[in-house]
C-alpha cells in the first residue's frame, strides 16, 4: 500500500497544526508528527492547555478576617484592612501564593495615637481590638463620661464659678 504522494508535479506541503494556536491565550503549542501538544496552563489557571479554568485563590482564606477577597482572573485582591486596623493590601496569583501570603492588619492603638475623640479629658481610654472604649475618670478626677471629668480639688466661687474666684466677685460677698 502506497501512502506518499511520488511524480512530477507534486509537491508536499507540512501543515502546521498550531496555526492558528489551538491553545488557551498565552500556552505555547508544539507542533508534533501526531497533532499538537499545549504547554500548560498560565499561572492561576487550571486545565490542560487549551481549556483553561481560572483558579478561585479566594478559598484558600488569604484575607484578613472581616476583609473581602476578590477572585481576578488570573489571582487576588484583598480589600484594605477594616476600620481601628492598618495593614497592607495583599494580592497574589496561584494557590500556592494565597495559602502561604496572609493578609496582617495589626490594632491601632487608638488611646495612645490621640484618635479616642469621643472620650471626655482626663477620662481614661481603653484600647479594644479595631476600637476603643472611654472609661471612668482617671485618679484625682471625678464625674462621668456624660458630665465629664474634673478635679477632685477644684471648688466652685459662691456664684458657681470654678476656682479661683475672681476677686471681686469675693469682695461682693462680704
Amino acid at each position: 500500500m502506497n501512502t506518499g504522494a511520488i511524480g512530477p508535479g507534486i509537491s508536499v506541503t507540512a501543515f502546521n497544526r498550531c496555526y492558528p494556536n489551538p491553545c488557551f491565550p498565552g500556552v505555547t503549542c508544539t507542533d508534533t508528527p501526531t497533532g499538537f501538544r499545549c504547554g500548560s496552563c498560565p499561572l492561576g489557571y487550571t486545565g490542560n492547555g487549551t481549556h483553561c479554568t481560572d483558579i478561585d485563590e479566594c478559598t484558600a482564606n488569604p484575607c484578613f478576617p472581616r476583609v473581602q477577597c476578590i477572585n481576578t482572573a488570573p489571582g487576588f485582591r484583598c480589600e484594605p484592612c477594616p476600620a481601628g486596623y492598618t495593614g497592607p493590601v495583599l494580592e497574589g496569583i496561584g494557590l500556592a501564593y494565597a495559602r502561604a501570603n496572609k493578609q496582617v492588619c495589626n490594632d491601632i492603638n487608638e488611646c495612645e495615637m490621640g484618635l479616642a475623640r469621643s472620650c471626655v479629658p482626663n477620662s481614661i481610654c481603653i484600647n479594644t481590638r479595631g476600637s476603643y472604649k472611654c472609661g471612668s475618670c482617671k485618679s484625682g478626677f471625678t464625674g462621668k463620661q456624660t458630665v465629664g471629668c474634673r478635679s477632685k480639688t477644684e471648688r466652685r466661687c459662691p456664684n458657681g464659678e470654678l476656682s479661683p474666684c475672681h476677686e471681686s466677685r469675693l469682695r461682693h460677698r462680704a
